[in-house]
């Protein structure tokens, strides 16, 4: 026989709703209340119907992220963050790639909300410049947070790492190890992560007085790592005057040191990198090369934090109240002596 929120409640000498509010975690509900409930739930075996669940709050208990691809270890990183703490928190989690193209973003947003998601959490693709499907997510009341590729047009919660203080010390690093003629990979002309890596890289020229110079800065067309590793071999052949290299990007680093790691020359040894990756150094192999370590787990983590910040004000009916956090360098910033 199937134990019903009624029976429970009965046996308790509670109203129904304050099993339901209690088994939700709601905050108008003492904490000694929820703990005598949950046990009692627990030792009767009762398991929540779904579909009544959502009848009565409009909840499904689930939540999409939607990344620009599955490659990458820094969203592998963060795909587990999630999971790990929406699971403990009684959330199924829907994972999407983008593929790094906004037209697939936008079929991925309208997927997720077909399925009445909780909330959607995506990293915008690096040619996303239309916010149509990112206002259609708030005007359908569903939770939307923003992480790693950001922008400033949407008013909503969002996450990233503090991008234009990252590639300020980078390049700082850099300069301070004897290099004026730094090569930037830029990522993308149109995405707000790409703009801020761009500007800490400017600044950290500026402040240093060295002239800042176009042929310097390589915009890669897509993010594979074998067009970088293509690249890479042209400037080698061109017996290029690089000093430095800045690479924000951690697939497009994979294609340079692949290439560095098959030439065994005094280029090799020359060239110093910084490059961000939620790699080791030692997974490397290049003698030069320094880290900015990027923990995709523990942004995971803060994501799902703040989606259920914004639906505990919910459940208070309390005004939202957006925020941007960016993840402090000083946190990530390792071997950078």
């Amino acid at each position: 026989m199937k134990i019903t929120l009624k029976e429970i409640a009965k046996q308790l000498n509670v109203s129904p709703t304050t099993v339901s509010k209690a088994l939700q975690d709601y905050p108008d509900i003492s904490a000694e209340t929820k703990k005598k409930i949950k046990k009692y739930a627990k030792q009767v075996g009762y398991t929540p119907s779904i579909q009544a669940a959502y009848l009565r709050t409009q909840k499904t208990r689930i939540v999409g992220v939607i990344v620009p691809n599955f490659t990458d270890h820094f969203y592998n990183g963060l795909i587990e963050g999630v999971i790990e703490k929406a699971s403990k928190n009684g959330y199924l989690v829907v994972i999407l790639q983008s593929g790094d193209s906004q037209k697939k973003e936008k079929k991925m947003v309208n997927r997720l909300l077909h399925q009445q998601v909780d909330g959607i959490f995506i990293s915008l693709a690096r040619d996303t410049i239309n916010y149509d499907h990112l206002n259609k997510i708030i005007e359908s009341k569903t939770s939307l947070t923003l992480f790693d590729n950001t922008t400033k047009s949407i008013n909503c919660n969002k996450i990233s790492f503090d991008e234009r203080n990252e590639s300020f010390v980078a390049t700082e690093h850099l300069i301070k190890c004897g290099c004026k003629k730094i090569m930037f990979f830029r990522d993308s002309l149109v995405s707000q992560k790409s703009i801020d890596q761009f500007i800490g890289y400017r600044k950290a020229l500026d402040q240093y007085n060295i002239p800042f110079e176009k042929k310097y800065v390589h915009i890669t067309e897509n993010k594979m790592d074998d067009d970088a590793y293509e690249f890479i071999k042209a400037l080698y052949n061109s017996k290029s005057e690089i000093e430095g290299i800045f690479i924000p990007n951690h697939v497009i680093s994979l294609g340079i040191i692949k290439f560095f790691n098959e030439q065994k020359t005094v280029f090799h040894n020359k060239i110093k990198i910084v490059s961000f990756s939620p790699l080791n150094g030692q997974q490397w192999g290049h003698s030069n090369l320094k880290l900015i370590k990027l923990n995709g787990k523990k942004m995971g983590g803060k994501i799902i934090k703040s989606f259920l910040n914004e639906q505990n004000l919910l459940k208070m009916k309390l005004p939202l109240t957006f925020s941007t956090e960016l993840l402090k360098s000083k946190e990530n910033i390792t071997n950078l002596k």
